[in-house]
């Protein structure tokens, strides 16, 4: 993107600040995600072969680590579908875009125009009793 188009280029994609609001709801403030979409500048970035990691520094970050992965996120753009995995700690973000499916996550992604969508939570949230052996050999509930 050149200056003479009048737009300013963010550290984060439109789509990249979805898929880590979608992970990092009651993880992060409102004021915390408002400020990641203001930051101009990465800290670091790297592209593996099949995807990438894009860091930012924000001194009101947690300084505890912790990975955020659900909602399941899935980007797609053509035949390219994409996950999303968010690490937080010592005052940074890394988002990962990884493949999610059987073409690579190429090196222009970040360009395309990708879609974001969450996946459904399959998980069953109910208990259900299991048998479970102790060490001493009886089953226990």
């Amino acid at each position: 993107m050149h200056a003479s188009e009048g737009r300013t280029l963010r550290a984060f994609r439109a789509f990249e600040l979805q898929a880590i609001h979608l992970m990092a709801d009651g993880a992060l403030s409102d004021e915390q995600l408002t400020a990641l979409g203001e930051i101009e500048c990465a800290t670091g970035y790297e592209y593996t072969g099949c995807g990438y990691f894009l860091q930012v520094h924000l001194p009101s970050l947690p300084i505890a680590r912790r990975t955020l992965s659900t909602p399941g996120v899935v980007g797609r753009a053509g035949d390219v579908q994409a996950g999303f995995l968010v690490f937080l700690g010592e005052q940074a973000l890394t988002l990962e875009c990884h493949t999610w499916g059987p073409v690579d996550v190429p090196p222009d992604f970040r360009d395309r125009d990708v879609s974001i969508a969450a996946l459904p939570d399959t998980t069953d949230h109910r208990a259900t009793p299991r048998s479970v052996t102790d060490p001493a050999g009886s089953e226990r509930t």
